[in-house]
């Protein structure tokens, strides 16, 4: 037997609630898909022979036969090319990396990466989709 509820008299209609969800007023409509990502300071000639780009984090997980790296290395290839981007993604990881307290310090800065680089390759998506 199934249990049926009726909808109260004033509920919106598909259009309505389809009219509500596109408005500029509708916070969960118009939300960044990216994550927000920690601007670190830079000097003011980064990218120079003194102070170059870091293209990917120093300090992550590795032993004798395991290492981070290779997995690290193609979730920073789903990131725009910008070099800049790259290099907070880079100290963001190893910030969260080197101070986080307990044993899954691994976990989660890789957790966090895999969402930044989900959440771009999402939009990289997005926009391929919407030219195709």
């Amino acid at each position: 037997m199934l249990l049926r509820k009726d909808l109260p008299t004033n509920a919106p209609d598909g259009f309505e609630f389809i009219q509500a969800a596109n408005s500029p007023n509708c916070d969960a409509a118009n939300e960044s898909l990216l994550p927000e990502i920690p601007v670190c300071y830079v000097p003011a000639d980064i990218g120079s022979a003194a102070h170059p780009y870091r293209r990917y984090p120093i300090f992550y997980y590795g032993r004798t036969k395991i290492s981070d790296i290779d997995w690290i290395m193609q979730r920073l290839a789903c990131l725009p090319d910008d070099p800049l981007l790259v290099h907070h993604v880079c100290v963001e990881y190893e910030r969260l990396y080197l101070t986080t307290e307990n044993a899954d310090k691994r976990k989660v800065a890789n957790t966090w990466l895999n969402s930044v680089a989900m959440a771009y390759k999402a939009l990289a998506m997005n926009k391929r989709r919407a030219v195709a």
